[in-house]
């Protein structure tokens, strides 16, 4: 413990098997480790982003509290990975600090809101989206009313990018009802025909449900629908060893920890569809589960691993997917087979429900 301290204490940043190697070895000293890291400012985002899954969520409510004091002063690099590894894991514990988290926000050059995911209150957003309706509509009296013309025109300016971040501030609650809002306050001040061509030749519903798709949410005839059951999540379990990443390896996710398993599935192989041999197989569900909430007699998951972007699939009737392009797919990448294994299904602690790497 004393020779790592040391290091941190020297300005080291330390690497992914150093990092491995305490956490097998040394595992009552996490908290103490990330509470050096944030008493120093140090720039071990790594440390902090393997670490924190094996903490107690008493421990990471205390690392918050000192994070949120350290962020309210000056910018903090270990408080910053903290309260954004939070977010992935546990952040409720983040939504008594939210204004605060939010005027933060505000002084950062990129976006960061992922501890408003399931606020309940949000009213400080709504006074702000109030506010900030009222400057817009204001300015673009001096363009004689014309939105698109003030937008187009300042789009580099502080006001659209606090629009647009508010917007998705507000659909970032998951919230049925700030999700109304916030579509609301989008067609109020043109919001999508000025985020660029791609937007401009969408209708205002499909720019709407691009959007919704990230939190979750379906739009459709002027409703808000939730797209699955947020009570029900599941994690893969893999075979020992057919992980190649150190950190997948002791992320407490990927093991089964002699639980009992639900359900066990090939993994693996590529779909012969009209994706032209890219669609790469996840897994084939032949009886589909009660607890899935499927109605569907079989389901077939897969991803087209050549793209980075969020992109989203629908399934037929014979539970086939397609690619949908709701987005305008960017770079392709290099991609290479997918091993064929047996994967295991065991139900997800709500901790790990908003994990995303």
């Amino acid at each position: 413990m004393e020779e790592i301290i040391a290091e941190i204490e020297n300005g080291l940043v330390l690497n992914e098997k150093r990092v491995i190697e305490f956490i097998k070895n040394k595992p009552q000293y996490l908290f103490h480790l990330l509470l050096k890291i944030l008493e120093k400012n140090s720039a071990n985002f790594f440390a902090v982003y393997y670490v924190l899954p094996h903490l107690k969520i008493s421990e990471i409510s205390q690392l918050v509290d000192k994070s949120v004091e350290l962020l309210k002063v000056d910018y903090n690099k270990a408080a910053d990975s903290i309260i954004r590894e939070t977010a992935d894991q546990y952040p409720d514990l983040l939504h008594q600090y939210a204004k605060e988290l939010f005027q933060i926000e505000q002084k950062k050059t990129y976006q960061w809101n992922k501890y408003l995911r399931d606020l309940k209150d949000f009213d400080f957003l709504i006074e702000i989206k109030d506010d900030l309706l009222n400057k817009v509509l204001i300015e673009a009296q001096k363009s004689h009313g014309i939105l698109t013309y003030l937008f187009k025109k300042k789009k580099d300016s502080s006001l659209y990018k606090s629009c647009l971040g508010l917007f998705s501030d507000m659909l970032e609650t998951r919230s049925i009802e700030a999700a109304y809002i916030a579509i609301e306050f989008a067609k109020k001040i043109d919001l999508f025909n000025n985020l660029g061509e791609v937007y401009q030749k969408r209708t205002f519903i499909q720019n709407v449900q691009n959007y919704l798709n990230d939190v979750g949410f379906h739009f459709e005839n002027d409703i808000v629908i939730p797209l699955h059951d947020r009570s029900k999540a599941w994690h893969f379990v893999f075979e020992d060893n057919y992980l190649s990443s150190s950190l997948d390896n002791i992320h407490p996710t990927f093991f089964s920890n002699g639980e009992d398993y639900e359900f066990e599935f090939e993994f693996g192989g590529i779909l012969d569809t009209q994706s032209e041999g890219h669609l790469f197989h996840i897994m084939t569900l032949n009886s589909i589960p009660l607890d899935f909430g499927i109605t569907l007699k079989k389901l077939v998951l897969a991803f087209d691993f050549r793209y980075y972007e969020k992109i989203f699939y629908k399934h037929d009737e014979n539970g086939i997917p397609t690619l949908l392009p709701l987005y305008e797919i960017g770079k392709e990448y290099e991609v290479h087979k997918i091993k064929k294994t047996k994967i295991r299904l065991k139900k997800t602690p709500s901790r790990w429900y908003f994990q995303e790497r």
